[in-house]
């Protein structure tokens, strides 16, 4: 009874280290393909986020390019009034010094 008693437990133990490699190899598969979905799961979005950078970097630009157009129109506009307003001080000028040459000839 000793013997199939020590049997019976070598039975088991070879039973139990066959279980546990099949649980390694298990685990070290797992924890591969784990690597593996980590790995395309963070060039997934490596890429998302870089059409994202790109996508909001070319928005920035029409909208820097926008502001830049609007801000050239009004520079426009304000030189146009700044020229109109020379040219009516220049006439009010000129028309002061003819005033004043024609009172020094009279």
């Amino acid at each position: 009874m000793a013997k199939e008693a020590i049997m019976k437990i070598r039975e088991t133990e070879a039973k139990a280290e066959e279980i546990v490699a099949d649980a390694r190899k298990k685990a070290q598969a797992l924890l591969e393909e784990a690597k593996a979905n980590g790995q395309a799961l963070c060039e997934t979005a490596e890429r998302d986020a870089a059409k994202e950078r790109q996508t909001k970097i070319a928005a920035a630009q029409k909208r820097g390019e926008k502001q830049i157009a609007a801000g050239d129109a009004a520079v426009a506009l304000e030189i146009e009034e700044l020229k109109k307003d020379a040219a009516m001080k220049k006439k009010i000028a000129e028309k002061i010094v003819l005033r004043g040459l024609e009172e020094k000839c009279r």
